[in-house]
C-alpha cells in the first residue's frame, strides 16, 4: 500500500437493539528509515440515541455461589492480604485436582524454548478423533494459579465440548 493511503470501512453495531455503525479509519505513514506504521483515527456515530442499559445482575453457576458464601462464612484475610506463597496454597485447596471427573487422558509434558522449559498438561477426549483443540491459560492473577487449579475446568471442557484442552503454565 503506497505512503499515506488511508483505508475506510464501516462495520454495524447492535447497541440495545438499536443500530448503529462505526466508522474507522487506518491511516499507513512511511517514516524515514523506519519503515511502516499505523495509526488509528476511529470515531463512533450513532444514528439512533440509545438510552442506558439498566444494571442487570446475572446469576452465578451454583458451584461458585457455594464457593463464595464458604468464603464469606470462613474467618481470615483476604486473598489479596496474603503472601504469594499463602495465596496459592489457599487457591490449591478451592480449586483441587478433579481425577474423579474421567476424560480419555491426561499426559504431562514440557516444551522447551530458548527462554525456558514450559510445563503442560494434554487433555484428551474418549473417542476417535479428530478433535479441535482448545488452549489454555490458568487463571490466578497471574500469581497464583497453575496446572492443578485449572485441571477440572480443563476436564470438563474436554468432557463437554469434546475437544482435547492443552493446559499451559506459567510464571510471570
Amino acid at each position: 500500500m503506497p505512503a499515506g493511503t488511508q483505508l475506510r470501512y464501516r462495520c454495524p453495531v447492535v447497541i440495545d437493539g438499536e443500530s448503529a455503525h462505526s466508522t474507522t479509519s487506518r491511516v499507513r505513514t512511511r517514516k524515514q528509515g523506519v519503515g511502516a506504521s499505523e495509526q488509528s483515527i476511529g470515531r463512533t456515530r450513532k444514528e439512533k440515541t440509545v438510552p442506558p442499559r439498566e444494571e442487570v445482575q446475572m446469576p452465578l453457576v451454583p458451584e461458585y455461589e457455594a464457593m463464595f458464601a464458604a468464603l464469606a462464612a470462613e474467618p481470615g484475610p483476604k486473598i489479596s492480604e496474603l503472601t504469594p506463597t499463602e495465596g496459592r496454597e489457599m487457591y490449591r485447596a478451592m480449586r483441587p485436582l478433579n481425577e474423579a471427573l474421567p476424560v480419555g487422558s491426561v499426559e504431562d509434558r514440557t516444551i522447551t524454548t530458548d527462554a525456558a522449559e514450559v510445563p503442560v498438561r494434554i487433555y484428551r477426549p474418549e473417542g476417535d478423533g479428530p478433535f479441535p483443540i482448545v488452549m489454555n491459560f490458568h487463571g490466578g492473577g497471574w500469581v497464583i494459579g497453575d496446572l492443578d487449579t485449572a485441571d477440572a475446568v480443563c476436564r470438563s471442557v474436554c468432557r463437554m465440548a469434546k475437544s482435547i484442552v492443552i493446559s499451559v503454565d506459567y510464571r510471570l
